[in-house]
């Protein structure tokens, strides 16, 4: 399953709508326990810059306001070199174009350009969607994610110092297994 190719699924138009999606990565390479994707979706893989950037052009041409760059991981996208703030740096030239939005990004891949982007960019909307997964260290290292929550708690710090009003949202599951009482209330 490592050697799958992307699966490049453009989309050319979105009727009555102002939002577009572009599917520019799939597949995790994190193996958290609890998940099946990288076992039935494969590894990350990305795809290619230049079609990102073609699409997106087509998708305001044919009206849409706003892109919403989607994937399993969108921030381990990786083309040639080209990173997701390589994208959404050049989706920004775009005359038209209004917002540019993540489906989703995990709170590790918010890297430097990426939070220069936060907050410099005024078409990447003030929202973001970043799992936490759960509440208690003790779960997050059951659940093999990458983050205790001094990390995410310091990163989400430094978003809202970045953008001002952003708004973020989460994922969390309850009832792990292994998860204590005490690992609930925390």
């Amino acid at each position: 399953m490592n050697n799958v190719t992307f699966e490049d699924m453009e989309v050319k138009k979105y009727n009555k709508q102002h939002r577009a999606f572009i599917k520019i990565e799939d597949g995790c390479n994190n193996f958290c326990s609890y998940c099946i994707i990288p076992y039935v979706r494969g590894r990350v893989r990305s795809k290619d810059f230049n079609k990102c950037i073609i699409e997106a052009q087509e998708l305001v041409l044919s009206g849409h306001k706003e892109i919403v760059l989607a994937g399993i991981h969108t921030g381990q996208y990786n083309d040639q070199g080209k990173r997701l703030s390589d994208v959404i740096n050049r989706l920004s030239e775009i005359d038209g174009l209004e917002r540019i939005r993540l489906s989703s990004v995990e709170i590790v891949e918010l890297d430097s350009e990426m939070m220069n982007i936060i907050k410099n960019d005024q078409k990447f909307v003030s929202h973001l969607h970043i799992p936490l997964q759960a509440g208690s260290d003790n779960v997050l290292k059951l659940m093999n994610r990458r983050y205790d929550l001094n990390y995410f708690r310091d990163k989400v710090e430094e978003i809202k110092s970045r953008r001002e009003n952003i708004s973020l949202t989460t994922d969390v599951i309850v009832g792990f297994p292994g998860e204590t009482d005490e690992d609930f209330e925390s």
